[in-house]
């Protein structure tokens, strides 16, 4: 994935237009930031949470899609993710995305793949998502970390996932954002269109 020169000079003109940032909160997880920005040459204060990048692994076995059935503490129901977390210091996505599949199912990836790139938030914080998708063979070794409210993780076909994306049952959006689009640009049905 390239940024163009012409998103590349937006994002610096917008950032050189800040002359005061504070940290309002510091959180182990993520910072709340008030920059004083001026804008058509009036000062204006802008809010956003600046938290660290994060991957989202899409696990891939004989055609049937993994998902993490689990119980979020802010949301009221079950839901169905993929794999995910943040990116830890030193280390870069493909590292990141490694190492969640190692913690949360005990997969050792060798077939991964980055697919796509997207901030599910852009008004709201810094956070870049990298999405993967992981290709394996044995599924027989899986085996799920019991913890963040993780019930199990089964495959599922396509049509199933379509119906829990339909049904709200996959909540994260930045998980049915990459589901969505593994199935229409990636996936053997959607022939590769990238």
């Amino acid at each position: 994935m390239n940024i163009t020169n012409s998103k590349l000079n937006k994002i610096n003109s917008s950032m050189e237009n800040t002359f005061k940032q504070i940290i309002i909160n510091k959180t182990p997880r993520f910072e709340v930031i008030q920059d004083t920005i001026n804008c058509d040459n009036n000062t204006q204060d802008f809010y956003y949470i600046r938290k660290p990048n994060a991957v989202s692994v899409i696990v891939v076995a004989n055609g049937l899609i993994g998902l993490l059935k689990i119980k979020r503490h802010l949301v009221p129901t079950i839901s169905y993710e993929i794999i995910g977390g943040r990116i830890e210091k030193n280390e870069n996505s493909l590292l990141a995305a490694k190492r969640e599949l190692l913690e949360e199912v005990g997969i050792l990836a060798e077939d991964i793949t980055l697919i796509s790139e997207t901030y599910p938030l852009p008004s709201v914080t810094t956070e870049k998502v990298y999405i993967y998708v992981a290709k394996v063979k044995n599924i027989e070794s899986i085996k799920i970390e019991s913890h963040e409210g993780i019930i199990e993780f089964q495959f599922y076909t396509k049509n199933q996932v379509l119906e829990l994306i339909r049904d709200l049952n996959v909540n994260c959006s930045i998980d049915a954002y990459a589901l969505l689009f593994y199935f229409t640009f990636i996936s053997d049905e959607g022939e590769k269109h990238l």
